[in-house]
C-alpha cells in the first residue's frame, strides 16, 4: 500500500468518527442554550488545536501543508 493510500485510509476512518461526533453535537445542542454554548467552545478548542498543530509542524519542517488546498472548495 502506498503512503498516500495509507493516509487516505486513516483520514477516512477519522472522518467517519468526526461525522458521528458532529451528529452527537447536533443532538446535545438541542438540550439548552447553555449546552449549545459549551459545545461550541469544545469545537472551537478542537479546531484551534488542530490548525495550531498544522502551523507548528509547518514552521518546524518548512512544509506548507495547506499548499494546494482550496478553502473555497472545502467550504462549498
Amino acid at each position: 500500500m502506498s503512503d498516500n493510500n495509507n493516509i487516505q485510509r486513516r483520514l477516512a476512518n477519522v472522518l467517519q468518527e468526526l461525522q458521528e461526533i458532529v451528529d452527537d453535537s447536533i443532538k446535545i445542542r438541542k438540550q439548552s442554550k447553555e449546552v449549545k454554548v459549551q459545545n461550541a467552545k469544545v469545537w472551537e478548542k478542537f479546531l484551534s488545536g488542530f490548525f495550531s498543530f498544522i502551523k507548528i509542524r509547518e514552521k518546524e519542517t518548512g512544509e506548507n501543508l495547506m499548499w494546494g488546498i482550496s478553502l473555497l472548495k472545502i467550504m462549498k
